[in-house]
């Protein structure tokens, strides 16, 4: 017959205390599968960039940082702030649509008396399709410029009209469905007009518009000869080939190369020369194609307002 041992009282006092332990035991361990909340909100995506440092890579920096978003950088030049990186930025390019003004796939700004002038007129109305010159204010989160410059790089009398081309002064000027055409103006023989628009390889050019031209000037300026200030870091400027070499007589340092054109399509190819400058030195660029360029940096634009 099988004895069946029964415990005293101090044993069975003693397996009771075990076995209070060991449930303990377990539900603290319990405890610790459940996540615990974070200790900060930080966002792992987010990085420190200096305040008025621009242009990656130009070695300004500021007393002030700003945290941005690892994604909303300046197209492999570096990180760009939501309300910043186009500050100190020199601007050439058509204006494509109003709100402020939009050139170049960005919103610059401006106030209600911003000056506006041109190498026709020393006072000027911003129009679609008009080529302009800014300088946006390194001090400001947003682009803003104080002066808006209008380049004509023709400016003279018709000598030709057909249907889609006109000359000045010797130059054939071709129009499409895109070519605005200022209010008032007549396409005739003898009258003088001022033309915005870029050359083709061919030397022949194409017109974004065509405007007045009051004081009956005669002007050919392939490229504008322009100096930006000391504030400028970085340059967003439309060009086409034939304007390379104009434009290296403008700005030192390293000089922009001249592209060789392999096909006939790319005659009438248009370009972004996106470049780091300092003190008016070109120290790094890239010769993007305009339309891909333009489309992303707006895209940039757009992203970095949001957030």
């Amino acid at each position: 017959m099988l004895n069946v041992l029964k415990p005293n009282g101090a044993i069975t006092k003693h397996i009771k205390n075990l076995l209070t332990v060991l449930g303990l035991s377990i539900a603290v361990s319990a405890c610790q599968i459940w996540p615990t909340e974070p200790t900060s909100s930080k966002n792992t995506n987010q990085t420190i960039i200096a305040h008025k440092s621009g242009f990656g890579g130009t070695g300004k920096t500021g007393t002030e940082n700003t945290k941005i978003a690892a994604n909303s950088g300046f197209g492999g030049t570096g990180k760009t702030a939501s309300n910043s990186g186009f500050g100190g930025t020199g601007i050439i390019g058509t204006i494509t649509k109003f709100g402020s003004i939009w050139v170049n796939g960005i919103e610059v700004e401006y106030n209600n008396d911003v000056k506006v002038s041109s190498n026709v007129s020393a006072h000027e109305t911003l129009q679609i399709g008009q080529q302009v010159i800014v300088e946006t204010d390194i001090a400001k989160v947003r682009p803003w410029t104080e002066n808006i410059y209008i380049f004509y790089p023709i400016a003279g009398q018709i000598e030709t009209v057909s249907a889609n081309q006109i000359t000045v002064d010797g130059k054939l000027i071709y129009l499409n469905s895109q070519t605005q055409i200022s209010k008032g103006i007549k396409l005739k023989v003898g009258n003088f007009v001022a033309i915005n628009g870029y050359p083709d390889n061919n030397n022949h050019w194409l017109a974004n518009r065509i405007s007045h031209n009051p004081k009956a000037l005669h002007i050919y300026q392939l490229a504008p000869d322009v100096s930006f200030s000391d504030q400028v870091h970085q340059l967003l400027i439309e060009i086409t080939k034939p304007q390379l070499s104009a434009l290296n007589n403008s700005f030192k340092g390293l000089p922009i190369a001249i592209i060789e054109t392999r096909k006939k399509s790319e005659s009438n190819q248009k370009y972004l020369l996106k470049a780091k400058i300092e003190k008016g030195e070109i120290t790094q660029y890239d010769l993007l194609k305009y339309q891909s360029a333009i489309n992303k940096l707006k895209q940039r634009f757009e992203l970095n307002k949001i957030n």
